[in-house]
């Protein structure tokens, strides 16, 4: 989750960490309990641990308030959306009121007594013997986050246009559920039967957490990368005022076009100028180019631009550091074609791909590969609004197999020593 920067969930993303961290406390409370504490600490460590469960109900309430709110939610949006809704801020307030009563009922008003416990392999361990009343309280406070910040979560996903993502939202919520129930019921058992599941308990939580965290992760993260706000036209070079563009960039907008290149050509030049020009004009341009290659070092750093790097390096999508670059598996065309259909989903809007290189994929494919990915590619870009250039290198492969890519192509982009021309 650290590595999660590109996510529009962001306060799930450090609310998440938050509750990891909690979790860590949590279980090295319970390794002292197993090995060193005595029968003398148990109340204060009943204490210190209901008190860290009741922090990250209070924090899975505030990620699950953030999504619904609005993915895009950060610490100081979301106290300002939570001010303005006053129902939520006041459900916010009554279940923060309910950790505080019950955590000042196990801390001080009637401190859990000692007992002892049987855990799975047999060991004899010392344990709070809870008051009732306080038993009574975590039910209540587990069913008001069953009604109340769960359902918070299905709605925000059932809002979500792309599907994957809707998933990955509806698994968080009920992960979270499972998560939650499976701790209470572990705890409940103890008290009132005097068996300590606990570490059975923290090895299936870390299981469910892990898997819909991993899968919440990637979703969002894709999410993020190609929904990120458009950036002010001053923040892009412009200085303000009316975007204009080139008399060639206006004459690609919308167009499949196969961009052929002499390499000879300063092709890298016309392209950082053309896609930046679009970037400028409000268009989101995408690059898929393999990590190390050429054009990327031409192109890095270019203002607008975001990049689907291939590498086979990774075997599936992958974030980095960088937050204009997510990694994608070099030889897997499945994951490419999946990625445009997320990023057009998600942007409804003027997009722009350029694929580097069909001149790659010719040589390490085959033909038949080759043209079966290009038909798919351009039946995602069928809107008006969508523009592909589709990299090729003049003279590199047979005349017939050029001729067969060709035949797919509406229009032809060329570019040799002679200048940059349009081919219908």
């Amino acid at each position: 989750m650290y590595r999660q920067r590109l996510t529009a969930y962001r306060i799930v993303r450090s609310l998440v960490l938050g509750i990891y961290f909690l979790i860590t406390l949590m279980m090295l409370l319970g390794l002292l309990r197993a090995t060193v504490l005595t029968a003398a600490d148990i109340p204060v460590f009943f204490a210190a641990s209901t008190g860290l469960g009741l922090l990250q109900a209070v924090l899975l309430l505030a990620a699950a308030q953030g999504v619904y709110f609005t993915p895009g939610s950060t610490y100081g949006t979301f106290l300002g959306e939570l001010a303005r809704r006053k129902g939520h801020a006041l459900l916010f307030g009554a279940f923060v009121a309910m950790v505080v009563v019950a955590f000042s009922f196990a801390a001080f008003v009637k401190p859990a007594g000692v007992r002892t416990v049987v855990d799975f392999a047999g060991n004899v361990l010392p344990a709070a013997a809870v008051p009732q009343g306080l038993v009574v309280l975590i039910v209540a406070l587990f069913t008001f986050f069953l009604a109340y910040p769960t359902v918070l979560m299905l709605f925000a996903a059932s809002r979500v246009s792309e599907q994957k993502l809707r998933g990955s939202l509806f698994g968080l919520g009920l992960g979270w559920v499972a998560v939650s129930g499976v701790y209470v019921a572990t705890e409940v058992y103890m008290w009132t039967a005097g068996y300590d599941a606990t570490a059975l308990m923290y090895l299936a939580n870390s299981v469910i957490f892990y898997a819909v965290i991993r899968n919440f992760r990637r979703s969002a993260s894709l999410s993020g990368f190609v929904e990120g706000d458009a950036a002010p036209l001053q923040d892009l070079g412009t200085g303000g005022g009316e975007v204009g563009m080139s008399r060639l960039t206006e004459s690609l907008a919308g167009k499949k076009l196969l961009y052929e290149v002499d390499p000879r050509a300063p092709y890298d030049a016309t392209l950082r100028k053309t896609l930046e020009e679009f970037a400028r004009a409000g268009h989101a341009v995408f690059v898929f180019t393999p990590k190390a290659s050429p054009l990327h070092g031409a192109l890095a750093g270019s203002v607008g631009l975001k990049f689907f790097l291939t590498t086979n390096g990774v075997s599936y999508m992958k974030v980095t550091d960088n937050t204009a670059e997510i990694l994608l598996p070099q030889s897997d065309t499945a994951i490419f074609l999946d990625v445009v259909d997320k990023t057009l989903q998600s942007r409804k809007g003027r997009v722009v791909f350029l694929f580097d290189s069909v001149s790659e994929m010719l040589l390490m494919s085959g033909v038949e590969k080759t043209y079966k990915f290009l038909k798919q590619f351009l039946e995602l870009l069928h809107e008006s609004w969508s523009t592909g250039l589709f990299l090729f290198i003049a003279g590199a492969h047979e005349p017939k197999d050029v001729n067969v890519l060709k035949a797919i192509f509406p229009n032809q982009l060329v570019e040799d020593q002679a200048g940059t021309r349009l081919v219908k």
